[in-house]
């Protein structure tokens, strides 16, 4: 298993919020060797739904790749799904 931690960057009520992705140790000790991501979460309402918008930049595609090859895809995936089963 990883840490991590989330550091809120902004927030707008209702609309959106952004923060700093880090992985970090057991104690919230930031890792400053692995990549950190800045996330973008935006909700719009559609039909009386709510879709969420993610978006996570890196500092460069290389970063990027490193997550992936270490499974970034399948760990927020396993979260959606989690996300699915509360709201079910």
């Amino acid at each position: 298993s990883s840490w991590g931690v989330m550091q809120i960057k902004e927030v707008n009520e209702g609309k959106s919020f952004t923060y700093q992705d880090f992985f970090s140790d057991e104690d919230g000790v930031l890792d400053m060797n692995m990549p950190a991501l800045i996330v973008t979460n935006e909700f719009i309402e559609e039909d009386g739904k709510t879709r969420i918008i993610s978006t996570s930049l890196a500092d460069n595609p290389a970063q990027i790749e490193e997550l992936i090859k270490m499974g970034m895809i399948e760990g927020f995936s396993s979260q959606l799904d989690k996300l699915d089963k509360l709201f079910a």
